[in-house]
């Protein structure tokens, strides 16, 4: 017997239920893959942050911390605006709802850029 057969040998597949008896899975992350499950799955709301595309990223490389306000009417619109900080870039989420402009301006988000989508004009 070489060395190798046993690591060539051919072992059974433990079955799933063996492997969690042994070492559960947290709580914690299976709540947190329902809950990102469920942002997937959710309609978008009429006023939404969503993340700039890698080709806008490339487009402002010197701007940290970027994300759109989309806002779905009777003309859809899109701002740019600048977090204050990481944590708050790491709090807007893509698809989630965003606030009024004003409660982000005194959060702190500096606008960048925005206006109508179809209109194509810029400010």
């Amino acid at each position: 017997m070489s060395k190798f057969d046993k690591v060539f040998a051919r072992r059974g597949i433990t079955p799933l239920a063996e492997l969690e008896a042994k070492q559960p899975r947290s709580p914690a992350i299976k709540a947190a893959m329902k809950a990102e499950r469920f942002n997937e799955d959710r309609p978008a709301p009429p006023r939404r942050f969503e993340g700039p595309t890698d080709a806008e990223t490339r487009t402002h490389p010197n701007v940290e911390r970027l994300m759109w306000v989309v806002v779905d009417g009777p003309v859809r619109s899109r701002k740019l605006w600048a977090a204050p900080d990481k944590a708050s870039w790491i709090d807007a989420n893509h698809n989630d709802p965003a606030p009024p402009d004003e409660e982000l301006i005194a959060a702190g988000w500096i606008k960048q850029a925005g206006a109508p989508v179809e209109s194509g004009a810029t400010e």
